[in-house]
């Protein structure tokens, strides 16, 4: 729960808590096996995608980049390295390393339109 702003005696503004932001972790290399076997597992489990800028298309699927760079870390690494979404950055870094593994990463404005048109699920 977020807590209340305290008011400053002398300006009578609210002064808001400052959050410490962790620093950002560097991903750990994976390979294409790995981002694809990812990408099959959250899909067999019906991960939803809750992205909002870019999504991973697999094979038609929809899924959200990070939480297949998680999986695939994952599977990457044996087990040994469980990242979070909160870890690490999205945007340009994630979809560089989900590119080099083969992935296509699309924009989710114009992949809703495919979705409407029944090319995706």
């Amino acid at each position: 729960m977020a807590q209340a702003p305290q008011i400053n005696p002398e300006t009578g503004k609210r002064l808001w808590p400052i959050r410490k932001q962790e620093p950002r972790k560097r991903i750990p290399d994976f390979t294409a096996a790995h981002a694809e076997e990812a990408c099959k597992q959250l899909i067999a489990e019906g991960e939803e995608n809750n992205s909002t800028k870019f999504s991973v298309n697999y094979n038609g699927h929809l899924l959200a980049p990070k939480k297949v760079i998680i999986r695939a870390v994952l599977i990457a690494t044996r087990g040994e390295v469980e990242m979070h979404v909160r870890e690490f950055s999205g945007g340009e870094e994630s979809n560089k390393k989900l590119r080099k593994a083969g992935l296509e990463i699309v924009n989710r404005l114009i992949a809703g339109l495919f979705i409407m048109s029944g090319f995706i699920h």
